[in-house]
């Protein structure tokens, strides 16, 4: 059974509850019991999915998209949910907020939903007409298993309300009732020859357009709410074009397989850091001032840009690991970091603080 626990890099301990393991399990609390109904997230805004979310209440969740389900900080402790819990499955890739503060969890097994009080699956019908999900054995060299058709990659709530599923064999769309097969549908007319697959990652921008994209997707695909259009900013066989985020600008930032990643200004891709970095991006986030904050994927920590120079930061400057899945910026502005391998880390403008379990 695990234990919980906390740990500041720097200056002073935290004050963290430990969770310990009785007789009768291991007792968890419920994160709701610490809400902060001051905090809360505006309707009518598209929603995308991360590794980490920080809900309307204030509480953190993230998986690091391993065997061990999702876990919830609430700012004092830590607990763990698993499939004994309710979870489709242990392998938890992305987290949503919905508009109604429903957590939407994207798993190896399809999708689960969560309330506040219980966890419930709710099963995606695949185009093979598959809804007997069954179990796959982890990846002896990443810890998780190779994506089937049920594995939820990433998922969007459109300013609408309707929500989107990323999978390795394409999008579906869920308003609330039923599915449905996105690129086999009438409501899309695909023209570009490539199919939609391997959705790792999907992005609404401010003019309603939604882009899809991930690894081996052969580019970036948008849809203007009638017509997908491909883009391969990085050539032809282009098979990595990642969607992260949409800046206060209006520019849309894109990670690519190799060296720097792309902006795009609305008409063109721009190629930025093609020397400064070296590796692949998960996350990406923009903080208060305007500045960035980029998430490598080959152990190499985060990467600050502001526009002019580029720093990079690890475990020396008191980073907690040197794989960052998510970035967010909380509510407070803080910039927060998912470590692969060791819980949370927060940046407050001055300090690195890690939160680990």
């Amino acid at each position: 059974m695990k234990k919980f626990y906390s740990n500041n890099l720097f200056y002073s301990l935290l004050l963290v509850v430990v969770f310990f393991t009785s007789c009768n399990g291991q007792v968890k609390t419920n994160p709701d019991s610490y809400r902060d109904e001051s905090k809360t997230i505006t309707d009518g805004q598209a929603r995308k999915s991360r590794g980490l979310v920080q809900d309307k209440t204030g509480n953190f969740w993230f998986s690091n998209g391993t065997n061990d389900g999702v876990t919830v900080y609430n700012g004092k402790t830590f607990a763990n949910y698993t499939e004994k819990d309710g979870l489709s499955s242990n392998f938890v890739w992305t987290i949503l907020e919905d508009n109604e503060g429903k957590l939407w969890f994207g798993t190896a097994e399809g999708v689960t939903q969560y309330d506040g009080q219980k966890f419930t699956i709710i099963p995606i019908i695949s185009i093979t007409g598959n809804t007997n999900y069954h179990k796959t054995k982890p990846d002896p060299t990443y810890g998780f298993p190779e994506p089937e058709e049920n594995w939820v990659m990433s998922i969007l709530q459109d300013k609408t309300g309707v929500f989107w599923f990323g999978t390795s064999t394409g999008v579906y769309r869920y308003d609330g009732k039923t599915y449905s097969h996105f690129s086999f549908n009438d409501v899309a007319i695909n023209n570009t020859g490539v199919p939609i697959n391997n959705i790792e990652s999907i992005l609404q921008d401010n003019s309603g357009n939604i882009w899809f994209g991930g690894r081996k997707t052969k580019g970036v695909f948008r849809y203007d709410g009638k017509t997908l259009t491909n883009f391969k900013p990085d050539g032809a066989d282009a098979d990595w074009v990642y969607p992260l985020l949409q800046d206060k600008s209006g520019n849309i930032w894109f990670s690519k397989k190799t060296r720097g990643l792309f902006r795009f200004d609305g008409k063109t891709f721009n190629l930025i850091g093609e020397k400064e970095f070296s590796d692949f991006f998960f996350s990406m986030e923009e903080d208060n001032s305007g500045n960035f904050w980029f998430g490598n994927g080959k152990n190499s920590g985060v990467t600050f840009y502001d526009e002019k120079s580029f720093i990079n930061y690890t475990g020396k400057d008191g980073l907690c690991d040197v794989f960052m899945r998510t970035i967010v910026k909380d509510k407070d502005g803080n910039i927060w970091f998912n470590c692969k391998n060791n819980g949370l880390c927060r940046y407050d403008g001055k300090t690195f603080t890690t939160f680990a379990e």
